[in-house]
């Protein structure tokens, strides 16, 4: 699946499922999915599944595909630990996506509702949301404005310049420049 969205970054906050239960009854069934840890500053606190269509890897096997088992509060799935620049994306493609491309460690907060909500640690001086080109991003960016500045934090926005969000745009950089990728290789079990 990440490899399909031309990431290739290593990372033991992700695992691989090839078969994750879902649902209940009669509707339980397994698909394979990626599985990812939120954690806070005391530790694990969820865990986040991407569920995946066997057919096709980049398709939706049903609405919803990403969803969380436990509370998320102020977790994310941390990519990386900042020294005092931190970076935040919505997803973890788009944090994954990010991290590669700017080396700097990107959080994903599981949601643009969530950028309000995710523990920043006190060190970090200047927080990057790396943003996605939409109007619900935009409020919700702006509703969590004044909680990521907090402790005299700077905030930036960066946007990909082309696409709507930072997996599209290095997806098209891979297309352009058709760079040789090693592969990744994520821990099953």
């Amino acid at each position: 699946y990440l490899q399909a969205r031309r990431i290739y970054t290593s990372s033991p906050e992700l695992r691989f499922n090839p078969q994750t239960i879902i649902g209940k009854g009669k509707d339980r069934r397994s698909l394979p999915a990626l599985i990812a840890a939120v954690r806070n500053e005391l530790g694990l606190v969820a865990v986040h599944r991407t569920f995946l269509d066997p057919a096709d890897i980049l398709r939706r096997p049903f609405r919803k595909p990403k969803l969380a088992l436990g509370l998320l509060g102020s977790g994310s799935v941390r990519f990386g630990e900042p020294d005092d620049i931190l970076g935040i994306a919505e997803g973890i493609e788009d944090a994954l996506s990010a991290s590669d491309w700017f080396q700097l460690p990107v959080w994903a907060v599981l949601g643009a509702e969530r950028y309000a909500h995710v523990g920043i640690p006190s060190h970090v001086r200047r927080v990057i949301v790396f943003g996605q080109r939409n109007k619900a991003a935009k409020i919700c960016l702006g509703r969590a404005r004044e909680h990521l500045a907090a402790k005299g934090r700077v905030v930036e926005e960066w946007l990909p310049s082309e696409h709507d969000d930072w997996n599209d745009a290095l997806r098209d950089r891979f297309a352009r420049n058709a760079l040789p990728r090693t592969e990744i290789h994520l821990h099953s079990h």
